[in-house]
């Protein structure tokens, strides 16, 4: 179902408060829908000692006429019981005008549970606000880990092309590489549907920028398109980490719109 789908891309905590606020808008929508209120009415009316108050009421609705413990309806004598079953319509509006002037004082179900359901929504969005704060310091932090290890590679191939490296260039430039791929693995971790994220691993190891490396030598300008495009897609990946409470579509339909 697509709200089962909804609620796995969402944290685990976070889907948890969502499924207790359906529940508990669920519970107020059970208690203002329940027609209890309707058969304790229904019963109040109809007790020997309200029975001269229910006629009262329909007289003064002009529904029906007074003859003694008796209706009468359009010339017709009726029990209270039979002008229920004749006129189900006029009994039930003059038994909540005579309910509900017995009842005006009390506090309605919903007006008795507003506290605490007043209480429960303030500490559940608290606590949604609290995780969303932690959320988006989580994203921030991973996204700047991911520009400082681009930094690196850049730096690295960068002096591997200028020649300014002597001592092992080529093994600079790997190792700034596979910090890079791993800072990308910790994202691929928690969000595996992120197709930019494989694509850009792909990229660094088995794909244009690594097979770039692998050349002898490799050609200079080849290595800094692919590094323009690994940039690319590594800021986007980040730029989207820092908005963690955003719809991440870009992320999963990016690659598959260039295939």
């Amino acid at each position: 179902m697509r709200v089962g789908r909804a609620l796995t891309g969402i944290a685990g905590p976070v889907g948890g408060l969502i499924v207790v606020v359906v529940a508990i808008v669920t519970f107020v929508a059970v208690l203002l829908g329940d027609d209890s209120g309707q058969d304790a009415a229904r019963v109040y009316c109809l007790a020997p000692d309200q029975r001269d108050d229910l006629i009262d009421a329909a007289v003064a609705l002009d529904l029906a006429d007074r003859v003694g413990g008796r209706v009468r309806v359009a010339g017709t004598m009726m029990e209270l019981t039979a002008w229920r079953a004749d006129r189900p319509d006029d009994f039930e509006r003059a038994c909540e005008a005579l309910y509900g002037a017995a009842h005006a004082s009390g506090p309605s179900v919903f007006a008795s549970a507003l506290p605490f359901l007043t209480g429960a929504a303030s500490a559940i969005l608290a606590f949604i606000a609290a995780l969303s704060l932690a959320s988006v310091a989580r994203g921030r932090e991973k996204a700047d880990r991911l520009r400082s290890a681009f930094e690196e590679l850049r730096r690295a191939v960068e002096a591997y092309i200028e020649g300014l490296e002597k001592t092992g260039p080529r093994a600079k430039v790997m190792e700034s590489c596979g910090a890079l791929v791993t800072q990308l693995a910790i994202v691929q971790s928690t969000h595996s549907g992120w197709h930019r994220v494989v694509t850009t691993i792909d990229e660094l190891t088995v794909g244009g920028f690594g097979t770039a490396m692998k050349r002898k030598p490799p050609d200079g300008d080849d290595l800094t398109a692919r590094l323009a495009t690994v940039r690319e897609a590594v800021f986007a990946i980040a730029h989207v980490l820092e908005q963690p409470l955003a719809p991440h579509r870009r992320m999963r339909l990016i690659e598959s719109a260039r295939g």
